[in-house]
């Protein structure tokens, strides 16, 4: 992990030494609980987990702290801890009830304004919009007509949603324009050769 710091910092990412510890010991918590519950793949390689991480932390860039977040279906806290490290608030939602102990007791060890809600969104949609959420974001949750139908209830005007998908999300903006119109912008990323972000604003259905 402190290899992980380590590239971090070669490639000039602009955060404090706090922040460089708590990703540090975030990434310390994934390994330490991925023995019990399934958060990454046991496989998966440094420089992937690294590639993800950074990809949050660029999305964190993005928002920047400008209103609350949801994560929809958090699982291993990718993007959604990341972005409570890079200084956001925000809610969690995780219906996995051992993933969900696990968001919980990041959030509590890395002491970031992250609220989590072991539960399907669609039990909690009064709860959530009580946050007054800006943002929505997922990733590797399900399509994104599945995801917007999902977070539908939660969208206004003012709502910019971002997943975090793969390069076949132009094939997913076409199947979400025959149910819904929007504007959007594809993000994308450097760190991850295959991967973008995916921006979806002005949501409306037809």
């Amino acid at each position: 992990m402190d290899k992980f710091i380590e590239r971090l910092k070669i490639e000039d990412v602009n955060v404090s030494r706090e922040t460089f510890e708590k990703l540090n010991i975030y990434l310390e918590l994934i390994n330490k609980w991925n023995k019990s519950i399934n958060l990454v793949s046991r496989k998966i390689h440094e420089n992937d987990l690294f590639a993800h991480v950074r990809e949050s932390i660029v999305l964190a860039e993005i928002l920047g702290n400008t209103g609350a977040f949801i994560d929809l279906g958090s699982g291993n806290g990718l993007p959604g801890i990341v972005l409570g490290i890079m200084g956001l608030s925000g809610t969690l939602v995780e219906r996995n009830s051992k993933k969900s102990v696990f968001l919980k007791e990041a959030t509590r060890i890395l002491k970031i304004n992250t609220k989590v809600i072991g539960s399907d969104i669609r039990d909690c949609y009064s709860i959530l919009k009580e946050g007054n959420p800006k943002f929505i974001v997922s990733k590797a949750v399900s399509s994104a007509p599945e995801v917007i139908d999902l977070c539908y209830p939660l969208i206004n005007n003012t709502t910019d949603v971002f997943l975090l998908k793969t390069s076949a999300a132009e094939k997913e903006l076409v199947m979400l324009k025959e149910k819904y119109i929007f504007e959007s912008v594809i993000i994308e990323n450097k760190n991850l050769d295959d991967n973008v972000i995916l921006k979806v604003r002005h949501i409306k259905l037809k």
